[in-house]
């Protein structure tokens, strides 16, 4: 049996923006990844944070892709229920990072990088706040 892959993720705009969060999510791990500091936990809880929110967001884009996971309407308020939880996450977190980049802002000479993570961090966290609000106005 061959396995069928939807598409139709793809030409609906929710589910572009769920797959922008994965982009922004990946951009951010390897970002972040890069310029952290071992000895700093505002850098480890957000890194963690949006380790977790990517992995949910490709586990659930996969999911949908391969027919494992199916979207009802039962599903919107889980959906919309992660999503703010995860744009709070986020939001919250990269106020934390912010606070780690402007006290070591030259400690390993990647400031560049760490405030690329944080805009994309930001970034992800706007478009997970926007899904709720676009969710909410699709039922």
């Amino acid at each position: 049996m061959k396995p069928e892959f939807k598409l139709d993720i793809f030409f609906d705009f929710i589910g572009r923006m769920k797959i922008a969060t994965v982009i922004f999510g990946l951009l951010d791990v390897i970002l972040t990844g890069i310029s952290y500091i071992h000895h700093d936990s505002r850098d480890q809880a957000f890194l963690a944070i949006v380790i977790i929110c990517f992995l949910l967001s490709l586990f659930w884009v996969i999911g949908v892709m391969l027919g494992i996971i199916v979207v009802v309407d039962s599903h919107v308020k889980f959906d919309i229920l992660y999503h703010v939880c995860a744009c709070f996450l986020l939001l919250i977190s990269g106020i934390f990072f912010l606070i780690s980049v402007l006290k070591y802002w030259n400690d390993n000479g990647k400031l560049g990088v760490r405030i690329m993570a944080m805009i994309i961090g930001f970034a992800n966290s706007a478009v997970y706040g926007y899904l709720p609000w676009k969710l909410l106005k699709a039922t």
